[in-house]
């Protein structure tokens, strides 16, 4: 059989290519991901980044998330002065120039189901001694949240627990190191801490990546701490899983970077009022009945003089009292809450001291974490969905791409930021048609070839009048 002619300009467009790839660093520091149900399939999106401010190029104005159902949203920036009338985010660091950036976005979904949203920023700092070091630059970071999408009245609509306080990034050698994330749920539902490896692109663990024994993190209120940390730098990632009638409803993470420097030498000492036993994770506890009064005395000391700050947070979401008392080697803070009778559930509520001294450019930060039961139990009535079921998430390809090129079934096919005005053709080896695909609505398709006799094929993508985007050989196990 004769070769066409459009086959053969395709052929000799693909030998001529040449491809040239640059990276970007772009130095993300970290990120955390939340949603909010807003009624129906609809669904809103915070996501939070820490970048490095001298960077042009981790200075980005939206941000790309991946809804777990093929398509994608840019989600705006939101916070910060305004720059050329857009939100410029905001240093929270003036001497590491480490930028807050708030992205913030809505979105609908068309179906229900269990979906993974992501996202999948290029690239890491350059220099983590816990990924394959030299290689950190090139790698991105990918966090994630399962969000359970249904309409039936009877079904527990969720809203994932959000992230409050910014990770502490600084830590010295030798010197206990502690953050906690703040998180707050509107649900109320009972929130378990897990470490586990940090992602990248796919979801898939980096290469190489470890986390020193040290490290752990209080299951119950999600501090993360370093007993022994070592100089360099050093990324951790904290799941958070969601229960509801003890059944888990919901999983969303927080990733970031912690800078292990020299230069202090003193570990401060946190102590508490005696009314809070210590559990067997080790964490300060207190319960108390609905409409009591709470109120305890903490204090954080060291041994030398400093300029202490200080700072109170809970996730309470009540009206709670703080009055910090402040010396040269010590911080001294009264809390005091009035609990209604609505305010009763199994989960506890969680308050962190979080301190900081600066001294000859160096900081020493630390978060101290209680917790604080309310006996009761919340009435809930709607049925928890199983969410160990997620919807197919496609792989996340370059523009463009197709994976996998040898297939048993089928394979993924990369549409750009313009699916509709693409065209995809498939040819066997002589040249003949097999198939052709258009009108493509989401940005990652799956095209079923599972029909198909084993052979080598040619396939061809073609957008709009530009018919090279991509010519490459499929093969059939």
């Amino acid at each position: 059989m004769v070769m066409s002619l459009k086959l053969k300009y395709f052929l000799l467009v693909f030998a001529l290519l040449t491809f040239s790839f640059s990276l970007r660093a772009d130095h993300y520091y970290g990120a955390s991901i939340a949603y909010k149900a807003l009624g129906g399939f609809a669904y809103e999106f915070t996501v939070i980044t820490y970048t490095d401010g001298d960077n042009k190029f981790s200075d980005e104005v939206a941000l790309r998330i991946y809804c777990g159902d093929g398509k994608s949203l840019l989600l705006p920036r939101t916070n910060g002065p305004l720059v050329d009338q857009v939100p410029n985010g905001v240093i929270i660091d003036t001497d590491a120039k480490i930028k807050k950036n708030i992205y913030k976005g809505q979105y609908t979904y068309s179906n229900e189901g269990n979906f993974k949203a992501y996202i999948s920023e290029a690239y890491r700092h350059g220099s983590i001694a816990n990924v394959n070091i030299g290689n950190s630059a090139v790698k991105k970071l990918y966090i994630s949240a399962i969000i359970p999408v249904y309409t039936d009245a009877s079904i527990c609509v969720n809203n994932s627990a959000e992230y409050q306080l910014d990770p502490l990034f600084y830590a010295y050698e030798g010197v206990e190191y502690s953050t906690n994330f703040g998180l707050y749920d509107s649900d109320g539902d009972s929130l378990a801490f897990e470490i586990t490896d940090c992602k990248g692109a796919n979801g898939l663990s980096l290469e190489n990546y470890f986390i020193p024994s040290s490290v752990s993190v209080d299951p119950h209120t999600g501090t993360l701490t370093w007993t022994n940390p070592i100089k360099g730098m050093y990324t951790y990632s904290v799941m958070v899983s969601e229960f509801r009638k003890e059944k888990k409803i919901g999983v969303s993470a927080v990733d970031f970077l912690i800078f292990v420097s020299t230069g202090f030498s003193e570990t401060p000492a946190f102590s508490v009022d005696p009314q809070f036993s210590i559990n067997s994770d080790g964490t300060y506890a207190v319960s108390i009945n609905p409409t009591e009064v709470l109120k305890y005395s903490s204090s954080i000391s060291l041994t030398g003089s400093h300029t202490i700050s200080y700072s109170a947070w809970n996730n309470t979401g009540a009206i709670v009292s703080s009055n910090p008392m402040l010396a040269a080697s010590s911080v001294t803070d009264t809390i005091q809450w009035t609990t209604l009778l609505s305010q009763g559930r199994t989960a506890p509520y969680i308050f962190v001291h979080r301190f900081s001294i600066t001294e000859g450019g160096k900081k020493l930060q630390k978060d101290f974490a209680v917790l604080v039961y309310v006996v009761g139990n919340q009435l809930v009535t709607c049925t928890v969905p199983d969410i160990g079921t997620i919807e197919k998430v496609p792989p996340e390809l370059a523009y463009y791409t197709v994976s996998p090129t040898v297939f048993t079934d089928g394979v993924y096919i990369n549409t750009g930021s313009s699916p509709d005005i693409l065209k995809v053709f498939i040819y066997d080896i002589q040249g003949k048609e097999m198939d052709a695909f258009s009108n493509f609505t989401q940005e990652t398709v799956y095209l079923d070839l599972s029909h198909y006799a084993a052979a080598v094929y040619i396939l061809v993508l073609w957008k709009g009048n530009d018919p090279h985007k991509l010519v490459t050989h499929i093969v059939k196990l």
